[in-house]
């Protein structure tokens, strides 16, 4: 395949032709070297258009032609990339409502400064904090509605609200709008527009966003660089990301009101996402933990631990120095060393195994939507009911109401890889005989979630 140079990998000196090893392996890449499959013309037309268009009628070509942003192909999905990015927003949404996923990581908003609200915005805001609960974004729309015409900026803090809705539930369109219909686009809406995008993983609209700050002189904060430091991250643009940091470290006025815990957390999960950057998250770890200002908690050794993901025997040492730092093992951090050792289906049940030696019964879907997407990949039939099994003893059923969706995504599809051999089985949610017990001493996928 033949991409223009523009489109070309960034970080390796690729250009034109770009090697077959290197499209299956890139992984710093801004634009991914994989093309969808059956469109790498209509892809390679569609793309040249749109590098900074994000959204309009360049946007819609790229929609029609079946084509994604570059923004989503930087993770290297293929043709099914809005289907992976549409699961990615579903659990996103899933962990916000079920509260298994916060926003540590920026300041506390207590210490943002706040205009002065008047006691009628004050009744509207008690109100719109219940549709922000319920991720009720068409209810917020509606109180806009019963506004005064052309309302002056006393206004903005309920424009901010509605905002705050939509951007949590991931509406893009309706938070544009809400956004151009203020009285004052202040650097917390901004704020809220990047931290949307960074979820939806829309660079060139994030960078389209700061362009306009700096056009309408809107200042940006702390917040705003790490909102940018973020998207960095979960696109894997360690380059990128390492010049933010450094950038935040070069700024005197900036620093003091830095969160640099989660500065430097973004760094090292760049590394982790982007694959084969241990080195550097290792260099990014031990410049935090030489800080006297900061402290290494949890979260940074789970995002070390995922940027060993191709080396099992460094991601253990991780851990264990994990332990020595005196920190328990959450079971998110037994899901990352899990994950490190995905591509054996007996590693991974023996961590599995010693997790629940050492914790009890781990009723997490992540651990078991992991297990599952290992079975399916290693092709490991026995491995569905095995898990099935597990699942039951744990209580976990993955058909409940408020069960991740990556759990019943990863049951679905390992049950149509081994459909043959499934229906003839029984057993706990429809599954077979056992492949081990919990006690099993012959010992077992998707990302773990957030590497956090």
């Amino acid at each position: 395949l033949r991409w223009p140079s523009s489109l070309s990998c960034r970080s390796e000196g690729h250009r034109g032709v770009i090697p077959r090893a290197h499209r299956a392996s890139c992984a710093r890449a801004r634009v991914a070297c994989v093309p969808p499959r059956a469109m790498a013309a209509a892809a390679a037309a569609a793309l040249l258009g749109v590098r900074r268009a994000g959204s309009g009628a360049a946007g819609a070509a790229v929609r029609a032609a079946g084509v994604v942003q570059p923004a989503v192909l930087a993770r290297g999905i293929t043709g099914s990339s809005e289907a992976h990015l549409h699961r990615h927003i579903d659990n996103r949404l899933h962990r916000l409502k079920y509260g298994d996923q916060t926003n540590s990581g920026y300041p506390d908003r207590r210490l943002t400064k706040w205009e002065p609200v008047g006691e009628e915005q004050r009744t509207m805001l008690r109100s719109l904090k219940q549709n922000l609960n319920d991720f009720d974004w068409q209810g917020a729309l509606a109180v806009l509605e019963s506004l005064p015409p052309n309302p002056g900026i006393e206004w903005n803090p309920i424009f901010r609200a509605v905002l705050q809705c939509c951007c949590r539930a991931m509406r893009p369109s309706e938070a544009r709008g809400v956004f151009g219909r203020m009285p004052e686009r202040d650097v917390k809406a901004y704020n809220m527009l990047l931290h949307m995008y960074c979820q939806l993983q829309q660079i060139d609209e994030i960078d389209r966003l700061r362009a306009q700050m700096d056009a309408e002189g809107v200042r940006a904060t702390a917040v705003t660089h790490l909102a940018m430091l973020k998207a960095w991250s979960q696109l894997g643009m360690v380059e990128a990301a390492e010049g933010g940091l450094r950038a935040l470290k070069e700024d005197a006025e900036l620093a003091p009101e830095v969160n640099w815990e989660v500065a430097y957390l973004s760094a090292i999960n760049a590394c982790s996402r982007a694959g084969y950057q241990h080195q550097k998250a290792r260099q990014f770890f031990d410049e935090l933990a030489a800080r006297p200002d900061v402290q290494v908690v949890h979260s940074h050794y789970n995002a070390l631990l995922g940027a060993h993901r191709h080396n099992p025997e460094e991601a253990r040492h991780v851990f264990e120095d994990m332990r020595r730092a005196g920190f328990t093992p959450r079971v998110r951090d037994w899901c990352t060393l899990m994950f490190c050792h995905r591509q054996s289906w007996e590693g991974m049940v023996e961590v599995y195994e010693q997790m629940k030696r050492e914790t009890g019964l781990a009723a997490d879907d992540d651990v078991f939507a992991q297990i599952l997407n290992s079975a399916r990949i290693q092709r490991r039939p026995e491995g569905l009911h095995w898990v099935r099994e597990e699942m039951a003893a744990a209580g976990v059923d993955p058909h409940r109401e408020g069960a991740l969706p990556a759990l019943r995504q990863a049951l679905l599809a390992a049950e149509s890889a081994f459909g043959d051999l499934d229906a003839a089985g029984g057993g706990a949610f429809g599954g077979g005989a056992a492949f081990g017990s919990s006690s099993a001493a012959d010992t077992s996928f998707g990302r773990p979630k957030g590497f956090s």
